[in-house]
């Protein structure tokens, strides 16, 4: 069964509200605030697709959310896949060395101004 048009928008309208939300919270640099959304947005985006995200990444961040060691946390790039960001307001250390040991490679990143850049070439 497909799903109505308005029922579709009513979904995106959501997605785009907890988008706006992130936005904010980051311009005011309200950075739990923003783990916090991270974790809202990745419940809704699983709610609304189970395949947006591989079997790895979401027992990874399951792992870690069970475990108090993020507030959230979001997938970037291709859908199915792509790179697990995760926002922690305590040390990374804990959170690299397990990722790492679940076969997780680690890639520094930043806010810029300046548009994308590519950080990994396949």
């Amino acid at each position: 069964q497909t799903e109505s048009p308005k029922a579709f928008l009513e979904k995106m309208k959501t997605v785009q509200e907890l988008g706006d939300k992130l936005t904010l919270s980051l311009e005011e640099e309200r950075f739990d605030d923003y783990g916090k959304l991270l974790g809202e947005y990745w419940t809704y985006k699983n709610h609304l697709s189970p395949t947006m995200s591989t079997t790895k990444s979401t027992n990874a961040y399951n792992q870690l959310k069970e475990r108090g060691l993020i507030l959230g946390g979001k997938l970037i790039g291709a859908g199915g896949g792509g790179f697990l960001t995760v926002y922690t307001p305590n040390s990374v250390k804990k959170i690299d060395k397990l990722m790492k040991s679940w076969g997780f490679s680690k890639i520094n990143y930043g806010i810029s101004h300046h548009g994308t850049t590519t950080l990994l070439k396949a």
